[in-house]
């Protein structure tokens, strides 16, 4: 297997903006053996009281954080944000979620876990064996009272959740390996994956990635938002489609590996973040193609800023 092959997504769809929805609430139980709901409610101040109690006796089945009246849930924020570019190069490699709580806050901060279910590896590649076996069902449900619906909860046991994000750590480490020429199946193993032998090790993690991706951008389902403006080149710079955050980074992982252009991380010594090529700049002057060695140019300037500091200090100019 020379390649990763995967062709059912087309690649001139993949610069279009996505945005990913938002939970209005993420709940959980204190115990990695537990449960994690993600939550979207519709509610108001005019709600009956009887329906206000049954409702939040059904958030307190996840006992975090604590919620003693639906007038204590935080005022919500936007439905979804734009998602970044770079977002698999930024935020994966470096994650590292210890807690539940970390977990939540990540799913509160970047937006909503969505698939349907996450199949355990060895399901696909009967050959690779894994550390953790995680719960493969995820659960939807509506909140209902009486005949309204108030809202809807996704909830899945939190190996499951975690065992997705460690996935996705994986996946955009593997890109990384792959741009550099570097083992493409250490992030696996990283992750908590063993492979058959040494020299099936390359082609068992690259079907772990095209498993993960094909899953990802399968079940893709895009939702136009358009917000309509009398300028008509602003409505094309804010015209978005929303999808779930699994499925957007699945594509930005794919957009990578096709693309295959260099991954390098930031130069400035403060910062470490991985990027491409599409973003870099190589000075504090202007966006390059050729020459980089800072992610932004808020680090091309923090970076230049720093070296002149030492300079005047070693009493250089």
């Amino acid at each position: 297997m020379n390649h990763l092959d995967i062709t059912l997504w087309p690649v001139d769809h993949m610069e279009m903006p996505f945005a990913v929805p938002n939970s209005h609430l993420v709940r959980y139980e204190n115990s990695i053996s537990g449960t994690i709901a993600q939550i979207e409610l519709t509610v108001d101040s005019r709600i009956p009281k009887s329906a206000s109690v049954e409702i939040l006796k059904t958030l307190n089945k996840w006992p975090s954080p604590t919620l003693n009246s639906l007038s204590k849930i935080p005022g919500f924020g936007p439905e979804s944000n734009l998602f970044d570019p770079q977002f698999v190069l930024r935020v994966f490699p470096q994650l590292e979620l210890e807690t539940t709580k970390d977990l939540a806050d990540f799913i509160y901060q970047y937006g909503i876990l969505n698939l349907k279910s996450y199949p355990n590896m060895n399901k696909y590649i009967p050959s690779i064996s894994q550390e953790v076996v995680h719960n493969e069902s995820i659960s939807y449900r509506d909140i209902i009272v009486g005949k309204k619906k108030y809202g809807s909860i996704i909830s899945m046991e939190t190996n499951t959740a975690l065992a997705i994000l460690r996935d996705l750590k994986a996946m955009a480490k593997h890109v990384i390996a792959y741009s550099n020429g570097d083992p493409e199946w250490h992030p696996w193993e990283e992750a908590g994956y063993a492979f058959s032998g040494k020299d099936y090790a390359l082609r068992e993690s690259r079907w772990m990635l095209q498993k993960r991706l094909t899953q990802g951008l399968g079940m893709m389902s895009l939702t136009p938002i358009f917000d309509f403006n009398d300028n008509p080149e602003a409505e094309q710079d804010i015209t978005k489609a929303k999808t779930g955050l699994y499925q957007a980074a699945c594509l930005q992982i794919f957009k990578a590996y096709k693309t295959n252009k260099p991954i390098q991380k930031c130069s400035h010594e403060f910062c470490g973040l991985f990027f491409t090529t599409a973003t870099g700049y190589g000075s504090t002057r202007k966006h390059k193609e050729s020459g980089l060695k800072y992610c932004s140019m808020r680090c091309a300037k923090n970076a230049s800023q720093l070296a002149h500091r030492r300079r005047k200090q070693q009493g250089g100019k």
